[in-house]
């Protein structure tokens, strides 16, 4: 064979089945998607199962909230340390005075069935500075109307009964009235500005009959009881003049015990008090001076100098407690409030919720703002 024969003609790459026509160009492959989008992606379905396994976690913590709530409330209740927080003063000071609290109106009830009362928030706080060394004086702070009969003798037993232990004084803020007064009656010393709402030595019973309005929107109330004086406090029909008396009694023996406490404290002949201050007047902290109900006024900054001078640590700080968060305590409040959807409207936002037959010690007229 020659060598200058004709080499055999090679077949175009591009034949076959689906390919172009002659004389036409292969078509290019189709761009690979940007590494970016898959990225994206992924990050996207990562994200996705966070937002689940959270949502699952924090339902499983609310399962949990609930289901051992019981054990949850006995926890609770027993001591917990608080954590102090500098107000005032010398931080680098080793000698410290502690400044506790009592705002609003003082009930011995919780919005929550694991968290406490303010009276047992109180006592906690109270009992925990008395056990300090490092703490040498207490010094309280008043701003309440009053309260509950019960909640406000326990917080004048809890101060009296810490004074034993260390010196005590009470700062009355805006207001410091009924049972806040008569709180402040277990202390040592009370301090109030001349501006200061305080007094209202009295007892208030509020009861509640409802039978006209179920005649004017046709209901009849039916109530079975064991004894004719069991519903005095609150049903259909008005009271008869023997659960009058009765009642009266009882808020007779809830103020004796007021004015006993208050003479007793202050060093005044209880019936002078009944003649002359306990008949539910409102004084300012100066007539309370002037009538010998307070020992002195001031501003905060002189209830801080005093309690220095009693604890007898002119260099000490002022320290207060802040509880430290329980996540527990705060899921249960977010499932009860899931479980208890309610819609309240409250007429008169100011005024407490005064439950029938229960005695108070309060100024209910101090609560209406401007």
């Amino acid at each position: 064979m020659s060598n200058d024969a004709p080499l055999p003609p090679v077949p175009p790459a591009n034949t076959g089945p689906g390919a172009p026509p002659p004389g036409q160009p292969y078509p290019s492959p189709a761009p690979a998607p940007p590494a970016s989008s898959g990225r994206l992606k992924g990050c996207l379905l990562v994200a996705g199962l966070l937002v689940l396994m959270g949502s699952m976690l924090v339902n499983l913590v609310l399962f949990a909230a609930l289901i051992g709530k019981s054990e949850a409330r006995s926890t609770l209740q027993a001591a917990k340390p608080y954590q102090e927080e500098f107000v005032d003063g010398d931080r680098d000071a080793d000698s410290k005075i502690l400044l506790l609290e009592i705002t609003g109106v003082i009930t011995n009830f919780s919005d929550s069935e694991i968290t406490p009362s303010m009276v047992e928030i109180f006592r906690r706080q109270l009992r925990q500075g008395v056990g300090d060394d490092a703490i040498k004086a207490i010094l309280i702070k008043i701003n309440s109307p009053g309260g509950e009969v019960m909640a406000s003798d326990i917080l004048y037993h809890e101060i009296k009964k810490a004074r034993e232990e260390k010196p005590l004084m009470v700062f009355m803020e805006s207001v410091a009235a009924s049972g806040g007064f008569y709180a402040a009656m277990g202390s040592e010393f009370v301090m109030a500005n001349e501006l200061t709402l305080t007094g209202s030595i009295g007892v208030i019973v509020q009861t509640l009959t409802y039978e006209q309005l179920g005649e004017k929107i046709g209901v009849k109330f039916n109530t079975f009881t064991s004894g004719p004086n069991k519903a005095m406090f609150g049903g259909p029909t008005q009271i008869t003049p023997q659960q009058a008396e009765i009642i009266r009694s009882i808020v007779e023996e809830s103020y004796g015990r007021f004015v006993g406490i208050v003479g007793e404290s202050r060093q005044i002949d209880p019936d002078e008090l009944r003649a002359k201050l306990a008949d539910g007047r409102v004084l300012t902290g100066e007539q309370a001076k002037e009538a010998g109900l307070i020992d002195e006024l001031g501003y905060v900054e002189d209830a801080y100098a005093k309690a220095r001078e009693l604890g007898k640590a002119k260099d000490a700080q002022i320290i207060r407690y802040r509880p430290e968060i329980n996540f527990l305590e705060l899921f249960s409040i977010f499932g009860e409030a899931q479980a208890n959807p309610t819609l309240e409207v409250n007429l008169l936002p100011h005024l407490p919720r005064l439950r029938p037959g229960m005695p108070y010690y309060l100024a209910p007229h101090l609560l209406l703002s401007p």
